[in-house]
């Protein structure tokens, strides 16, 4: 099965802008010396997800009718990098069954992505 570079660059952009705009929520949310108005982080966040219906609408027009495809591969690498930022990144501590998880989701992906032969 070939890849098809427009939907990896649009997932990826879609993904690495919700990714840094959460991030910069949690790292403002902890911040107790400021409050959401003080915080630049906030700002940054807020101007990120404002970007997001333009990315979300080029991604699903890619797609075309393929909704279910799209939306498994926003969501689970989505879930994925949030998973391994909380773990890498923030150093919360990720439980066997948390890996499980993600791995089921990954699964899951390939699952819903999987094309029948014609």
């Amino acid at each position: 099965m070939p890849v098809d570079y427009k939907t990896v660059f649009w997932v990826l952009a879609l993904v690495g802008i919700e990714m840094v705009a959460e991030f910069l929520l949690q790292k403002s949310a902890n911040d107790t010396t400021k409050n959401m108005a003080q915080s630049n982080e906030f700002l940054y966040a807020l101007l990120l997800y404002i970007a997001m219906p333009f990315l979300i609408y080029n991604f699903f027009k890619l797609m075309k009718n393929e909704f279910a495809t799209a939306n498994t591969y926003w969501q689970v690498l989505n879930l994925v990098l949030g998973a391994a930022i909380a773990q890498f990144v923030l150093k919360e501590n990720l439980s066997y069954v948390n890996f499980i998880g993600v791995l089921t989701l990954i699964i899951g992906a390939f699952m819903i992505s999987w094309k029948k032969n014609k």
